[in-house]
């Protein structure tokens, strides 16, 4: 379940993203369709934890907040190794 569920939320994610990129450019020019892959990477990662976290009973609201914080980081160094 789990191993699907990361292809699956990527797959959903990336063409939203890559949407989003070409209509909001964020610092001036839009980033590579790559950055767009790369977050619904992430973010299908991120559901996945989320997913397993769920099933242990352990995911609460701080976990998912540590959770996205740790999303957004990876980001933000992925974004600044670029330039």
């Amino acid at each position: 379940f789990l191993a699907l569920l990361i292809p699956a939320a990527t797959g959903l994610l990336a063409p939203f993203l890559a949407l989003l990129h070409r209509r909001l450019p964020f610092g001036g020019r839009p980033p590579a369709m790559k950055a767009a892959l790369r977050q619904a990477f992430l973010v299908g990662i991120a559901i996945a934890v989320a997913g397993w976290l769920q099933l242990n009973r352990l995911l609460d609201a701080t976990l998912v907040l540590g959770l996205t914080a740790c999303v957004v980081l990876v980001e933000w160094l992925a974004q600044s190794r670029a330039r």
